[in-house]
């Protein structure tokens, strides 16, 4: 993470977001396992594994 900050301060700005917006708590997750891997391909990425399963 150290090579993400930024990339993680955006993430957690978004989540901020969602609240002030209305979102309940619950329904707001960050997924920041897959910070600082390439999106070329999913297969090693659990954070988008586990994120796509959320979606129906």
């Amino acid at each position: 993470m150290v090579n993400n900050q930024e990339s993680l301060r955006l993430q957690y700005a978004l989540h901020q977001r969602a609240g002030d917006l209305g979102w309940d708590e619950n329904n707001i997750e960050v997924i920041d396992a897959d910070l600082g891997q390439s999106g070329a391909a999913a297969a090693h990425r659990a954070g988008f594994k586990d994120g796509t399963r959320h979606i129906g």
